[in-house]
């Protein structure tokens, strides 16, 4: 596996990343947006079960206050064009960046969340961040979802993981 450290300042793939802030818990690096754009994040590389590549948020491995995000929110897409192994073409990264920005952006408006970052590969993108409550959140993302598919090339996958376990293999501490 490839460990990469990497600045947001030189994410020049156009990888655009958002996080917001926790109801009940302090500020720090992972749970406000200022502090999250200076931020650092890494690379991985990733070969089973297919290849891939992941951006996370240096932040959020290293966050503190997991228990008051406990809800996994994997946002999978299907990208529109691809290239060998089920890559998207540089033109689709660019589309499935403007996508993420604007699901994150528009669930920070009405609620806080503790973005992790994104898997692309394998002809997908996933979009990984963890909230701190079900209901409402899940609605307005399957709004979102219809709004920017509305063919229905997208899911939602949302489930309580109060210790993180469905990212823990791609967090370095």
């Amino acid at each position: 596996m490839l460990l990469l450290r990497i600045n947001t300042t030189s994410l020049a793939l156009g990888f655009i990343l958002t996080l917001g802030c926790a109801p009940k818990a302090p500020k720090t690096p992972c749970t406000t947006q200022d502090s999250f754009h200076k931020s650092s994040h890494y690379l991985l590389e990733i070969n089973k079960p297919e290849k891939a590549f992941a951006i996370i948020n240096q932040d959020a491995a290293k966050f503190p206050h997991r228990s008051l995000f406990p809800w996994s929110v994997f946002i999978t897409i299907s990208p529109k064009e691809m290239r060998g192994l089920g890559f998207p073409t540089s033109a689709e990264m660019q589309r499935l960046d403007k996508i993420e920005e604007n699901i994150v952006e528009q669930l920070l408006k009405n609620n806080h969340l503790c973005y992790v970052g994104h898997i692309t590969g394998a002809s997908k993108r996933e979009i990984i961040f963890y909230l701190p409550e079900k209901a409402e959140a899940s609605r307005l993302i399957e709004g979102l979802l219809k709004t920017h598919f509305p063919t229905g090339n997208a899911r939602t996958e949302i489930n309580f993981d109060s210790n993180w376990e469905n990212v823990s293999g791609l967090l370095r501490q």
